[in-house]
């Protein structure tokens, strides 16, 4: 992920992590230390302002005020193919993320929204994903 360098974000400064792939989260979340990295690369620091805003989101006990941000997410996957390690899933695009103090990363649904997503059955904890339907079921190991 990466602040959009159409206001000021430097495209080289890009943080990678992984999210948890959250099916009740809405919204992709971010570390308020994770987004303080991104904003070291800030081209133009009038701009800065326009990279949050206050909002809220709804928990299980009840509204939590958050900072909101627009973040661009890139996603890649891994092929197990040595002569070429990465696939791209989705390509740069905007998604409103929530600054978080501190708890697990979620993925919310812009992914989900995008991205086709299945389990193995009986006891494996993969979670597999690619950008169409047949990718996906030739990425599924056969047992």
């Amino acid at each position: 992920m990466r602040l959009e360098p159409a206001v000021g974000g430097d495209p080289n400064v890009v943080f990678h992590y992984q999210p948890l792939n959250d099916t009740g989260s809405n919204v992709q979340t971010i570390f308020q230390v994770d987004f303080n990295v991104l904003n070291q690369g800030v081209q133009n620091t009038i701009a800065m302002p326009h990279f949050t805003f206050p909002g809220a989101i709804t928990t299980a006990n009840s509204q939590v005020a958050v900072l909101n941000t627009f973040l661009q997410l890139f996603v890649i996957a891994q092929t197990g193919d040595p002569a070429n390690p990465w696939r791209i899933l989705m390509d740069w695009q905007n998604h409103l993320c929530v600054v978080m103090p501190a708890g697990p990363c979620l993925s919310g649904d812009v992914m989900r929204n995008r991205l086709f997503f299945c389990t193995k059955p009986k006891g494996t904890r993969a979670l597999y994903l690619a950008d169409n339907k047949t990718t996906l079921i030739n990425y599924m190991p056969a047992n």
